[in-house]
């Protein structure tokens, strides 16, 4: 609708109690519905309402108290957990609505009862796996980006395979055949066996049938993008994003407003030019410039509106 939703682990929103979960109507910030019991780090429209993921247990205000681990939504009438939501062990961190279908993914195991390797599908019913999920052969594994669209679901993280096949990082899972399938060679880092650098992508962002994904890496099939990348589907490649964000640059949010293209998290360099943790690429001069003086931290979130 016309309101603003802000999930995360805070106890107050513009002066007013909140817990983890706040709406802005525009012209103040009040508790969404009795907030969440713990960190919210997902929101998602979905139907009517909106879908949040986190490590909650419990949604709604005290006297009418909802349980839903870690997956809950908020038909524009009353809270209710899809499912049952998401068993332990593990966490849903990432959500992205669909074709009338929600999309969770994260740390977990099962959802709804079922097995789910990290991520599912809810359609309104029941829980479902995308085939055999996700998995980390070794090293610390990670699913925390995800998009989607009526044809395809991408999920972007720390592991290399899903379903089968050899994913680094990214996978895509198509709606219409009910299989997983890589990106090319996937996204990796140069920088082979050093624990401190290991890829890993942070955000996706759809866009024009392609995807940008972006995190802390620097290569993506093979090709040096440092840290943002585009995905062809059409062509079957990656390619740079305007030479990519240098340093040891990690990006945790993505945008687009018209043609250009946001980035933000934890860098200095884009394209050669000096920025401070945020920056726009034109798609038409092809070049990055900062916005204004930057901010002084690291950016973990942008929205884009007219």
């Amino acid at each position: 609708g016309n309101q603003l939703y802000a999930g995360g682990y805070f106890e107050m929103a513009g002066g007013n109690p909140a817990s983890r979960l706040a709406a802005w109507d525009g012209g103040a910030w009040s508790e969404f519905n009795g907030g969440a019991g713990d960190a919210v780090t997902s929101i998602a429209p979905f139907g009517l309402g909106i879908a949040i993921a986190g490590w909650f247990t419990t949604v709604g205000p005290v006297t009418q108290t909802v349980n839903a681990r870690s997956v809950a939504r908020w038909s524009g009438s009353d809270w209710s957990a899809p499912g049952g939501g998401i068993a332990p062990p593990g966490w849903a961190k990432a959500l992205a609505a669909a074709g009338g279908n929600l999309y969770a993914a994260g740390t977990f195991t099962t959802a709804g009862g079922i097995p789910a390797n990290h991520v599912a599908r809810w359609d309104g019913a029941a829980w479902t796996s995308l085939g055999s999920g996700l998995s980390q052969t070794s090293g610390a594994f990670d699913a925390s980006a995800l998009a989607a669209d009526a044809t395809q679901v991408y999920v972007g993280g720390a592991f290399d395979r899903a379903g089968g096949v050899t994913t680094p990082n990214i996978a895509r899972w198509g709606s219409s055949n009910g299989a997983w399938s890589a990106l090319g060679q996937g996204i990796n880092d140069d920088r082979v066996g050093d624990a401190e650098v290991s890829a890993v992508v942070r955000t996706l962002l759809p866009v024009g049938g392609d995807v940008i994904a972006a995190g802390h890496y620097r290569e993506a099939g093979g090709v040096r993008v440092n840290a943002v990348s585009r995905w062809s589907n059409a062509a079957g490649a990656w390619s740079a994003v305007g030479g990519g964000l240098g340093g040891d640059a990690s990006v945790y949010a993505l945008a687009m407003y018209g043609s250009d293209l946001y980035a933000g998290g934890a860098f200095t360099d884009a394209g050669g030019v000096s920025v401070a943790n945020i920056a726009r690429w034109n798609s038409a001069s092809g070049a990055w410039s900062p916005l204004g003086s930057g901010a002084n931290g690291f950016v973990s979130a942008i929205a884009a509106g007219p």
